[in-house]
């Protein structure tokens, strides 16, 4: 498991990087985080809500 919140690639590969990433999220499992198949459960907070919306 691997929590990051930046990730620097080299701009030759940027766009092969981002394409391969926006694959792979839109296979992950939101929800409930006590079910055992969520992958992904909710923001911890409202503010991170906030942050991820602006650097989104």
């Amino acid at each position: 498991m691997y929590n990051g919140t930046r990730v620097y690639v080299h701009e030759t590969i940027y766009y092969t990087f981002i394409e391969q990433l926006k694959r792979r999220t839109e296979l992950l499992t939101v929800g409930d985080p006590m079910n055992m198949e969520t992958q992904i459960g909710a923001l911890i907070s409202k503010i991170t809500l906030i942050k991820s919306a602006i650097s989104n």
